[in-house]
This record gives C-alpha cells, structure tokens and sequence, in this order.
C-alpha cells in the first residue's frame, strides 16, 4: 500500500476511525498493459464500487463513465 502501509493497517485505521468491525474476504488483482485503461467509479461513500479495463483503449474517462453506468445498473454480479 502507500507509506510502507499493509493492508492489515489500513482495515485497522477505518476500525479506529468508524468504530465498526471490518474484514477483508475476497479480492482480485486486476492488472492492465500500456495500451488497456482503467475506469474506477465509486458511489454512496463506497457501498458501490465498479473497476473496468478498456482493453486495446487507453481512454480512461471513457472506462469510467462505463463503470459509472455499471454502477447505476446495480447489477447483482457480472462475468466475463
């Protein structure tokens, strides 16, 4: 993470903060090329959350107003 941070300290920093007990369960690394973008929308303080990867495009703004769009979809889940 930033600053020499794991993750474990950073769920322990929002604990403090929130006072509301959090857990990390499942997570993907997503990585992309020189010639992919990503697009990151997060909504509602975080309750809901869309990564995409514009393959072959390095046009950012454009993955996120894709992910912004997924967002205001509320899909229950999506696969490739």
């Amino acid at each position: 993470m930033d600053n020499g941070a794991t993750v474990a300290d950073h769920i322990n920093a929002a604990i403090a903060k929130i006072g509301e007990k959090l857990t990390l369960r499942r997570f993907t690394i997503v990585s992309k090329t020189d010639n992919d973008a990503f697009g990151a929308y997060i909504h509602m303080g975080g309750r809901i959350s869309v990564l995409t990867v514009f393959e072959g495009s390095t046009d950012a703004e454009a993955a996120k107003d894709v992910a912004m769009h997924i967002a205001a979809l509320n899909p229950k889940y999506v696969s490739r």
